[in-house]
């Protein structure tokens, strides 16, 4: 599952879509290779100390929370647009259906934005089906 900042539940969109490439290199499988790799971190770290300084451990930590808090973002954004999709395409499925639907502003006391006079200067066409 893909670490999230914030913890939400999660829907999948296009971009939650791994391969099985992805989902490999997630775990790690027993292998001599990185027995070895161990082992010869240990003896460098022995001898001439960490393989990364302070500073370049906390550059590669900022960096990659700042890459999943835009990916958590571009997240919300699809997950948004697919919701407000499916709330446009029910609400007007519910008209066709010929069922009394009430705007939202009126059922909620959302003041109504007021425009200009001079703005409304179009002809309202009603189109039925």
């Amino acid at each position: 599952m893909r670490r999230t900042i914030d913890g939400e539940n999660e829907m999948k969109t296009a971009r939650d879509i791994r391969s099985g490439l992805a989902l490999a290199r997630d775990k790690k499988a027993p292998c001599r290779t990185i027995q070895i790799e161990d082992e010869i971190k240990k003896r460098l770290a022995e001898n001439e100390g960490a393989l990364l300084t302070e500073d370049e451990r906390n550059a590669i930590i900022q960096k990659e929370e700042k890459r999943i808090r835009v990916h958590n973002r571009a997240l919300t954004k699809a997950r948004r647009k697919i919701l407000r999709r499916k709330e446009a395409t029910s609400l007007v499925q519910a008209v066709r259906r010929g069922e009394n639907v009430k705007n939202s502003a009126e059922v909620t006391g959302i003041p109504k934005m007021k425009g200009s006079p001079k703005k409304k200067a179009y002809h309202e066409i009603d189109v039925a089906y």
